[in-house]
């Protein structure tokens, strides 16, 4: 586990810092208000991607560890049908872009909303086509195809901004082409390693069925999460404008540094404990683990937030020194939630997603109300107080319920030991 940990935490590092570049040269050459759309555009790419996958990369993991089919047929049908779903989801994304008329969707220019549907579209298929190499294990190889969005946008971007004028098509095109090289590349290397075109006789309906079936009850939940995480964009883009949106959007930026470890660590339990073999072994590391990444998650934000006055200015301009008081307020959001994403993933390694559909539901609930009542009278603040809330109810709550589930005690999740780090070290794959 050792070496899959630090293999993936440079990555997600890496990809973390060149996310955060690339982000800075944007923000200092755009306008708050475009740096405003861009997030916007963003984030409908997001969603739209969300929302199609079905769920199949969230069951990938866990068809090709649990031993059920074979795991050279699964991952031909995992392959097949994210082609299947991108090329029907073009002419979804299309349809919707061009022809719906809402506030968020209006505010992106005619010119860049075919770099939306195509960017969509390849998200959707390069998530699909990461989870296969998650599923599989091989961390190298994702965390080589990852990157490639991040480093193809960021020079893109300085080559642009050191002999040209950066505009937002340009932004989003960028993004979009970044999207396109990550797809073609990883599909290649694919189907040359695993054979898929001379195996695609594997591709049968039962299994299908099967991965699609598992997939939808995790794909509710990954729904619904997103949602709980970006739906206060599109609230602060209908109540405060596209400035706002582009301050907020940049804690996000922020918050998902200092989630790098605990994205990293479920990244990793997910598929590896999806393997039944290894049900004792989960029962013995997953509180270790759990209360490990509490502790490094509230040193983290510690860290970022001391050191803001320095970093903010440094990264992002001084007029975005305002969001350290959003930060501060998202504080126990983003600590609590680090953790709970442990237990939320393993929840789904034990073949129990429709867990992480009630809890994220409820959170989403809390999180729209909430915004909708604290918006108009506080701004960002109250954004910053409905996710904070939110995130801290979904810990509490999974951690009840995996409790109960597991026969353990809270305080084993909450308070960590010196020999944890150790004990997480050593654990075999």
């Amino acid at each position: 586990m050792a070496k899959n940990i630090i293999l993936l935490l440079f990555r997600r590092s890496l990809g973390a810092l060149i996310s955060i570049l690339a982000t800075t040269t944007i923000i200092k050459n755009l306008s708050v208000e475009d740096y405003g759309i861009y997030s916007i555009f963003l984030n409908i790419v997001s969603l739209a991607s969300t929302f199609t996958t079905l769920g199949i990369d969230a069951a990938t993991g866990y068809v090709l560890q649990n031993k059920k089919y074979k795991r050279e047929d699964a991952l031909v049908n995992t392959f097949s049908l994210g082609a299947i779903i991108s090329v029907i989801s073009f002419f979804i994304f299309y349809g919707i872009f061009y022809n719906l008329h809402m506030s968020d969707f209006n505010i992106i220019p005619q010119d860049i909303k075919m770099f939306m549907v195509v960017s969509s579209v390849c998200m959707l298929y390069a998530n699909i086509l990461y989870s296969i190499l998650i599923g599989n294990m091989s961390f190298k190889s994702y965390s080589f195809f990852t990157i490639i969005p991040n480093v193809s946008l960021l020079i893109a971007l300085f080559i642009t901004t050191r002999f040209f004028h950066l505009s937002l098509k340009e932004t989003a095109f960028y993004f979009m082409m970044g999207y396109i090289l990550t797809v073609v590349s990883l599909s290649i290397y694919l189907i040359l390693k695993y054979k898929i075109l001379k195996n695609l006789y594997s591709f049968k309906k039962e299994i299908s069925l099967y991965i699609l079936r598992y997939g939808f009850m995790s794909y509710l939940s990954n729904v619904i999460t997103f949602l709980n995480y970006r739906v206060n964009i599109f609230i602060i883009g209908y109540y405060l404008g596209s400035k706002d949106v582009g301050f907020y959007s940049t804690c996000l930026v922020v918050i998902d540094f200092i989630w790098l470890i605990p994205s990293t660590m479920a990244s990793i339990t997910y598929p590896m404990f999806s393997d039944p073999n290894r049900r004792d072994l989960r029962k013995q590391l997953i509180p270790v683990i759990t209360r490990s990444i509490l502790l490094l998650t509230t040193l983290a934000f510690c860290g970022f937030y001391l050191l803001g006055d320095f970093f903010i200015p440094l990264l992002f301009g001084k007029e975005f020194l305002v969001i350290k008081s959003i930060l501060l307020i998202l504080a126990p959001g983003i600590i609590l939630f680090g953790a709970g994403k442990i237990i939320t993933a393993d929840f789904i390694s034990q073949g129990k997603p429709k867990v992480n559909i009630y809890l994220n539901g409820l959170a989403l609930l809390i999180t729209v109300v909430v915004n909708f009542v604290l918006i108009p009278h506080f701004g960002l603040k109250g954004a910053a107080m409905a996710s904070s809330i939110s995130f801290s109810c979904v810990f509490i709550s999974s951690l009840i319920i995996y409790c109960k589930m597991t026969h353990t005690r809270i305080l084993d999740y909450i308070v960590p030991n010196i020999s944890d780090f150790k004990m997480i070290l050593k654990a075999r794959n």
